[in-house]
């Protein structure tokens, strides 16, 4: 079985975090979840604002199988947040409509590719088909420079971007914990890291899923293989509802692509309506 190992860094970033939100309450959850049962291999965090207590800034933690929520692993597709956000900011990209390309030398087509990779895409359709190649495009075109820099401004995972600048995320040099991703997500909703008004109001628009008769639903997936056989999936985002903001990362590890594809939603879901954010 493929077992993860915490880079010492880790640590540090955790200790941070909890330091920095001492005022987090650890929220007593139903008396089992999906992802307290091993076979599912997954976990699910859940940060609340408060205002569901009627306590804002009293933020409240939910960590379902907590020693894998502070592993940190590739971010695969759920980087395209940060990777759009990063377009947008450094005017690489002027809004989510605007038409994209990519070299197709460069990243010729592959037989496992959707057909919806394919078609013509502006950010907001790849981001929906999490179209690789345009994101690795992108990335070569916010350079390497400014990459690092508004990984720094971000503290996203470890910041390492070592591996390649157009395929760090993917099962390269970048790693982030679910904890971190919640974290994370709430500082950028936030505007905590004080993005231009053009760029963080299409975030919403870009992350945009679903919409329940009392809740909107913002995520982003992100699936690959961290060794033989061990596929990860991710989905992480946030939901408001008439309670206030919820913001989530759920993984879940499984032995192939389409496995993984199979169980997120599901796992997803039940967590969500369990502790009722959905």
């Amino acid at each position: 079985m493929f077992r993860f190992r915490l880079a010492p860094q880790f640590f540090v970033a955790a200790l941070s975090v909890m330091v920095a939100t001492s005022n987090v309450s650890q929220a007593k959850t139903p008396a089992e979840l999906p992802c307290d049962d091993p076979k599912n291999q997954c976990t699910f965090v859940l940060l609340s604002d408060g205002a569901d207590m009627g306590k804002r800034g009293q933020e409240k933690l939910i960590q379902i199988n907590p020693d894998r929520a502070a592993v940190a692993m590739s971010p695969y597709s759920s980087f395209k947040i940060t990777n759009s956000m990063i377009a947008l900011e450094t005017g690489v990209v002027s809004s989510i409509y605007q038409p994209l390309s990519y070299d197709k030398e460069k990243y010729p087509g592959q037989n496992w590719w959707p057909k919806s990779w394919l078609k013509q895409h502006h950010l907001k359709s790849a981001f929906k088909h999490s179209v690789v190649p345009v994101y690795r495009q992108l990335a070569m075109e916010i350079g390497a420079a400014k990459m690092a820099a508004m990984m720094q401004k971000f503290r996203y995972g470890n910041l390492d971007i070592s591996s390649g600048l157009d395929n760090f995320w993917l099962n390269g040099s970048l790693k982030i914990s679910a904890l971190e991703q919640v974290y994370f997500l709430r500082a950028l909703k936030n505007n905590e890291f004080a993005l231009s008004q053009a760029s963080i109001g299409s975030l919403k628009d870009l992350m945009f899923v679903e919409e329940g008769s009392r809740y909107q639903l913002f995520a982003k997936t992100g699936t690959g293989s961290i060794g033989e056989g061990v596929y990860i999936g991710w989905y992480v985002g946030f939901v408001e509802n008439n309670r206030g903001t919820f913001y989530f990362a759920f993984n879940l590890e499984g032995r192939t692509f389409a496995e993984v594809q199979q169980k997120r939603p599901g796992l997803v879901k039940a967590h969500l309506k369990a502790l009722q954010v959905i």
